[in-house]
Protein backbone atom coordinates (compact mmCIF):
# COMPACT_ATOMS: atom_id res chain seq x y z
CA UNK A 1 0.00 0.00 0.00
CA UNK A 2 1.21 3.51 -0.79
CA UNK A 3 2.10 5.41 2.36
CA UNK A 4 -0.22 8.28 1.37
CA UNK A 5 -3.22 6.06 0.63
CA UNK A 6 -5.70 4.95 3.25
CA UNK A 7 -7.32 1.53 3.44
CA UNK A 8 -11.10 1.24 3.16
CA UNK A 9 -11.42 0.81 6.94
CA UNK A 10 -9.25 3.90 7.60
CA UNK A 11 -11.41 5.91 5.20
CA UNK A 12 -14.53 4.68 6.97
CA UNK A 13 -13.16 5.60 10.41
CA UNK A 14 -12.18 9.05 9.12
CA UNK A 15 -15.25 9.87 7.03
CA UNK A 16 -18.11 8.11 8.80
CA UNK A 17 -17.08 6.79 12.22
CA UNK A 18 -20.75 6.57 13.21
CA UNK A 19 -21.23 3.82 10.62
CA UNK A 20 -18.47 1.51 11.84
CA UNK A 21 -20.63 -0.36 14.35
CA UNK A 22 -23.46 -0.70 11.86
CA UNK A 23 -21.09 -1.92 9.19
CA UNK A 24 -19.62 -4.51 11.56
CA UNK A 25 -23.11 -5.85 12.29
CA UNK A 26 -24.00 -5.88 8.58
CA UNK A 27 -20.80 -7.65 7.54
CA UNK A 28 -21.27 -10.32 10.20
CA UNK A 29 -24.92 -10.92 9.28
CA UNK A 30 -24.16 -10.93 5.56
CA UNK A 31 -21.38 -13.48 6.00
CA UNK A 32 -23.59 -16.05 7.69
CA UNK A 33 -26.62 -15.37 5.48
CA UNK A 34 -24.39 -15.83 2.43
CA UNK A 35 -23.06 -19.18 3.65
CA UNK A 36 -26.65 -20.36 4.13
CA UNK A 37 -27.57 -19.11 0.65
CA UNK A 38 -24.52 -20.84 -0.87
CA UNK A 39 -25.45 -24.16 0.69
CA UNK A 40 -29.10 -23.85 -0.39
CA UNK A 41 -28.16 -22.92 -3.96
CA UNK A 42 -25.65 -25.72 -4.18
CA UNK A 43 -28.28 -28.21 -2.93
CA UNK A 44 -30.70 -27.01 -5.63
CA UNK A 45 -28.05 -27.25 -8.36
CA UNK A 46 -27.58 -23.50 -8.85
CA UNK A 47 -23.79 -23.59 -8.77
CA UNK A 48 -23.20 -20.11 -10.23
CA UNK A 49 -25.24 -18.44 -7.49
CA UNK A 50 -23.61 -20.71 -4.89
CA UNK A 51 -20.19 -19.57 -6.08
CA UNK A 52 -21.14 -15.90 -5.75
CA UNK A 53 -22.64 -16.51 -2.30
CA UNK A 54 -19.50 -18.28 -1.06
CA UNK A 55 -17.40 -15.41 -2.38
CA UNK A 56 -19.66 -12.83 -0.66
CA UNK A 57 -19.49 -14.81 2.60
CA UNK A 58 -15.68 -14.84 2.56
CA UNK A 59 -15.46 -11.15 1.72
CA UNK A 60 -17.99 -10.19 4.40
CA UNK A 61 -16.38 -12.20 7.19
CA UNK A 62 -12.95 -10.90 6.14
CA UNK A 63 -14.20 -7.31 6.38
CA UNK A 64 -15.75 -8.04 9.77
CA UNK A 65 -12.44 -9.53 10.91
CA UNK A 66 -10.59 -6.43 9.73
CA UNK A 67 -13.02 -4.10 11.50
CA UNK A 68 -12.65 -6.09 14.73
CA UNK A 69 -8.84 -6.33 14.69
CA UNK A 70 -8.65 -10.00 13.80
CA UNK A 71 -11.25 -11.25 16.25
CA UNK A 72 -12.56 -14.00 13.98
CA UNK A 73 -9.47 -15.11 12.07
CA UNK A 74 -10.35 -18.78 12.61
CA UNK A 75 -13.82 -18.22 11.18
CA UNK A 76 -12.30 -16.48 8.16
CA UNK A 77 -10.11 -19.53 7.59
CA UNK A 78 -13.14 -21.84 7.89
CA UNK A 79 -15.13 -19.78 5.36
CA UNK A 80 -12.19 -19.75 2.93
CA UNK A 81 -11.81 -23.52 3.32
CA UNK A 82 -15.54 -24.05 2.66
CA UNK A 83 -15.29 -21.97 -0.53
CA UNK A 84 -12.16 -23.80 -1.69
CA UNK A 85 -13.71 -27.21 -0.99
CA UNK A 86 -16.82 -26.23 -2.92
CA UNK A 87 -14.77 -25.09 -5.92
CA UNK A 88 -12.35 -28.00 -6.04
CA UNK A 89 -14.68 -30.85 -5.12
CA UNK A 90 -18.29 -29.97 -5.90
CA UNK A 91 -18.51 -27.18 -8.46
CA UNK A 92 -19.12 -28.70 -11.90
CA UNK A 93 -18.42 -25.30 -13.47
CA UNK A 94 -14.89 -25.35 -12.05
CA UNK A 95 -14.32 -28.79 -13.57
CA UNK A 96 -15.70 -27.61 -16.91
CA UNK A 97 -13.44 -24.54 -16.98
CA UNK A 98 -10.39 -26.51 -15.88
CA UNK A 99 -11.00 -29.06 -18.64
CA UNK A 100 -10.96 -26.22 -21.18
CA UNK A 101 -7.93 -24.44 -19.71
CA UNK A 102 -5.53 -27.28 -18.86
CA UNK A 103 -4.83 -28.42 -22.45
CA UNK A 104 -3.87 -24.87 -23.43
CA UNK A 105 -1.71 -24.49 -20.31
CA UNK A 106 0.01 -27.82 -20.99
CA UNK A 107 0.64 -26.83 -24.64
CA UNK A 108 2.17 -23.52 -23.56
CA UNK A 109 3.90 -23.88 -20.18
CA UNK A 110 4.34 -20.47 -18.62
CA UNK A 111 1.44 -18.94 -20.55
CA UNK A 112 0.16 -15.67 -19.14
CA UNK A 113 -3.30 -15.70 -17.64
CA UNK A 114 -4.27 -12.77 -19.88
CA UNK A 115 -3.43 -14.88 -22.94
CA UNK A 116 -5.88 -17.54 -21.79
CA UNK A 117 -8.69 -14.99 -22.08
CA UNK A 118 -8.29 -15.03 -25.86
CA UNK A 119 -7.07 -18.61 -26.41
CA UNK A 120 -10.11 -20.27 -24.81
CA UNK A 121 -13.84 -19.72 -24.79
CA UNK A 122 -13.85 -19.42 -21.00
CA UNK A 123 -14.97 -15.99 -19.78
CA UNK A 124 -12.38 -13.79 -18.09
CA UNK A 125 -13.92 -13.98 -14.60
CA UNK A 126 -14.25 -17.76 -14.91
CA UNK A 127 -10.59 -18.08 -15.93
CA UNK A 128 -9.61 -16.11 -12.82
CA UNK A 129 -11.89 -18.19 -10.58
CA UNK A 130 -10.67 -21.47 -12.01
CA UNK A 131 -6.96 -20.66 -11.90
CA UNK A 132 -7.14 -19.21 -8.38
CA UNK A 133 -8.59 -22.44 -7.00
CA UNK A 134 -6.55 -24.70 -9.29
CA UNK A 135 -3.44 -23.05 -7.84
CA UNK A 136 -4.76 -23.41 -4.29
CA UNK A 137 -5.49 -27.07 -4.98
CA UNK A 138 -2.06 -27.75 -6.45
CA UNK A 139 -3.36 -28.41 -9.97
CA UNK A 140 -1.51 -25.50 -11.58
CA UNK A 141 1.15 -23.08 -10.47
CA UNK A 142 0.53 -19.34 -10.82
CA UNK A 143 3.35 -16.84 -10.43
CA UNK A 144 2.79 -13.10 -10.47
CA UNK A 145 4.18 -11.48 -13.63
CA UNK A 146 3.51 -7.77 -13.69
CA UNK A 147 -0.25 -7.25 -13.70
CA UNK A 148 -1.09 -10.88 -14.53
CA UNK A 149 0.07 -14.40 -13.69
CA UNK A 150 2.26 -16.90 -15.46
CA UNK A 151 0.56 -20.31 -15.37
CA UNK A 152 2.09 -23.78 -15.57
CA UNK A 153 0.45 -27.18 -15.18
CA UNK A 154 1.65 -29.23 -12.22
Amino acid sequence: MDKGRLTWEQNLERDAPELVGTLKDQRFATAFASIEQAEACEASGDFMTARVAYMRAVESITQFDTLTDGSVAKVVAEFKKAYQTFALERDPLFKKYLAALLPVIKESPGILQTELYTKTSVERSDVSYCLYFADAGGLVKREKKGRTYQVTAV
